[in-house]
């Protein structure tokens, strides 16, 4: 490390000693973010003021979102240290057990990093004042879904671990208020393996829509994979998907003579639980059902009379349903009223 790195790593070391507030030192080439938690109950602490050393006498500055989370910063090489600092006269706060940094963020470059830029002399004499700038930190609530739900003991596996296509054509979402359930498929099966499963899927729907369908997918065997991002809208509801995220079971889930069944594994009710559970934490989710339950109220345009009958997420698949519907306290789908 570079001398005058080593004296602002000093420094806010010195800072650190002195308030209560917290360090950490994240790796060049990363996009991060750190999140604020009250020491003594674990919750998220949202408009905490904190700074970050990010170059010699330089600090930038923000606050801390609804969700406790910093403003994400792009690191480079030429910030091979970072660190950020939590400034809170009443309360203890730390950060949460992990820095949040993501690849995929980085690759496409969907961070706007402007932040309060003051002097270490500022900083000392307490001469600044933060500028909070308003953000929608959709990146940020993306990573902790994805982290929460590893740290269930779950596997999830981002679109850059499965290495999925990217040259998808999406357009945003983000205001969720139901869930999807689907079922792959008579195709599917829990013999077959998650790797091949999940490229068939992609294959099948960069076909027919040109992106991932689904914004997750669940093997048999418990393992997530990031299908669609969640700041995108889906394409498993006919004329419809709007404020709805998708979540496919990869098999069958429907009984019939002609081919051998699935029902929903231990291991794959689990993760489905922690998905579901973690995405009532960040979006105002009152309704759940399957994906017939939905296409009922979404019809082609040209066809306004004519009802589009679904079959998915197959008989198992909706007993599966209900049972969720009961466990969260969800209400069946409605029409999706536009705001």
């Amino acid at each position: 490390m570079a001398q005058s790195n080593e004296n602002s790593l000093k420094h806010s070391t010195e800072l650190a000693e002195s308030k209560p507030h917290s360090i950490v030192l994240i790796n060049a080439n990363k996009i991060g973010l750190a999140r604020a938690i009250d020491k003594h109950t674990g919750e998220p602490q949202k408009n905490i003021d904190y700074y970050i050393n990010f170059k010699p006498g330089k600090v930038c500055g923000g606050r801390t979102d609804q969700f406790g989370f910093t403003q994400p910063i792009r690191f480079t090489g030429k910030t091979p240290t970072v660190s950020f600092n939590f400034i809170s006269p009443k309360k203890e706060v730390f950060l949460d057990d992990e820095v949040m940094s993501d690849d995929d963020d980085l690759k496409n470059s969907n961070f706007n990093s402007e932040c309060t830029v003051v002097s270490v002399q500022q900083l000392d004499k307490k001469n600044y004042k933060i500028n909070p700038v308003q953000l929608d930190n959709r990146a940020a609530v993306r990573q902790a879904i994805i982290s929460e739900v590893r740290k269930s003991g779950c596997v999830f596996k981002t679109r850059s671990d499965w290495k999925a296509n990217d040259s998808q054509k999406v357009s945003p979402d983000w205001n969720y208020t139901k869930i999807a359930i689907h079922n792959a498929g008579n195709s599917y099966s829990c013999s077959d393996l998650n790797g091949d499963k999940i490229k068939k899927i992609e294959e099948e729907h960069m076909g027919k829509f040109n992106q991932f369908g689904y914004h997750y997918a669940v093997g048999c065997d418990g393992e997530i994979f990031e299908g669609q991002d969640i700041r995108n809208k889906g394409a498993h509801i006919s004329f419809g998907n709007t404020s709805i995220i998708g979540i496919v079971l990869m098999s069958d889930l429907d009984e019939q003579w002609l081919d051998s069944d699935d029902e929903v594994t231990p291991l794959q009710e689990k993760a489905v639980k922690k998905i579901i559970s973690t995405l009532l934490n960040y979006f105002n989710i009152t309704e759940l059902g399957g994906h017939k339950e939905h296409q009922i109220f979404y019809r082609n345009p040209k066809k306004p009379n004519e009802v589009i009958e679904r079959s998915c997420p197959g008989n198992l698949g909706m007993e599966f349903v209900e049972k969720l519907r009961k466990e969260f306290n969800l209400g069946k789908p409605t029409k999706y009223k536009q705001s």
